[in-house]
């Protein structure tokens, strides 16, 4: 039995606070130790994963909850609020080192002679669980289209890279024994962290904003309405992203003179028809009109003819 995305989050969010405490506090001691302000900067991003890991078990049970009358769509956006919250966050961090090592590049500072050998072993230790979890989380958010188990495993490839990059400066900095190598290879990371808030909050901002940024999904409703003779006309097509699913409504044309049992019947086997072609349709509103019917006012969804729209 498949196990519901909620728990899967929960199960991902517990892992994901164990290990990545584990790790920051390895680094950040490792990095002190070996005089690495990289190795630093990479535990210290460890540890905003926890808060993340901690606000992701949280937000996993709050989205199980059942529709109110206040969310009559139910909890379901609180992934992407919460994803959205983790940008801001992540963005905040990442500035905040970004400062720091452009300082200390400018004033050449150096706290003493670099222990690569430390500094190497704590981040290759580090590169290897995170890779690791990092594929699980990655095959989960697949699975169970999850935008915050994407986020998630996201954030996890990143830091297999940053992890890499201070292997990297470390193997350098021993060689050419250039104290603010080091600081170059902060500065990396703290690119790479604002890289990644950045893209969280895009992502965020289109299911947010009703906004869809496939048109397949799109394409394959029109092709499934069209099989139907009884119906003519779709338009005004309106799509909504709720967690992993979508609530979809549109208007279609039908002869006047059908009884309203008919276009009754007519309305549930377009919809029996999308749900098995498309499983993430989980709420669907079919508004029938007369042939012909015109009405200049209407405004928003898509007809046949918007597509394909640019992403």
């Amino acid at each position: 039995m498949k196990m519901k995305t909620e728990k899967i989050i929960q199960k991902a969010a517990l892992w994901g606070i164990a290990l990545n405490l584990i790790l920051s506090i390895l680094k950040v001691l490792g990095g002190l130790e070996g005089n690495s302000l990289a190795l630093v900067s990479d535990g210290v991003d460890s540890f905003i994963d926890v808060f993340i890991f901690v606000l992701s078990f949280f937000i996993s049970k709050l989205i199980a909850k059942p529709p109110t009358p206040q969310y009559p769509f139910g909890y379901k956006r609180a992934e992407a609020v919460a994803s959205k919250a983790f940008s801001f966050f992540i963005f905040f961090v990442g500035a905040q080192f970004l400062m720091t090592s452009i300082e200390k590049i400018i004033s050449h500072s150096n706290t003493g002679e670099l222990n690569g050998p430390l500094v190497i072993s704590f981040a290759g230790f580090s590169i290897l669980i995170k890779f690791l979890f990092g594929r699980w989380l990655s095959e989960k958010a697949k699975s169970n289209k999850s935008s915050l188990l994407k986020a998630a495993a996201i954030n996890m490839q990143g830091d297999v890279l940053i992890s890499a990059s201070v292997i990297l400066s470390s193997i350098i900095q021993s060689f050419l024994k250039v104290s603010y190598i080091d600081s170059i290879c902060a500065l990396i990371i703290s690119i790479w962290i604002l890289k990644t808030a950045f893209e969280i909050f895009k992502e965020t901002s289109m299911e947010l904003m009703d906004g869809i940024d496939d048109p397949e999904i799109y394409e394959q409703i029109f092709s499934v309405i069209e099989r139907f003779k009884a119906v003519q006309n779709p338009h005004r097509v309106r799509l909504r992203k709720i967690g992993v699913h979508y609530s979809l409504s549109f208007d279609v044309e039908v002869d006047g003179n059908k009884t309203i049992y008919a276009g009754h019947d007519i309305t549930k086997e377009i919809e029996t028809a999308l749900k098995e072609e498309i499983d993430s349709l989980v709420d669907i509103v079919i508004h029938l009109e007369p042939l012909n019917n015109y009405e200049p006012e209407e405004s928003y969804g898509l007809n046949k003819e918007s597509l394909p729209f640019d992403k």
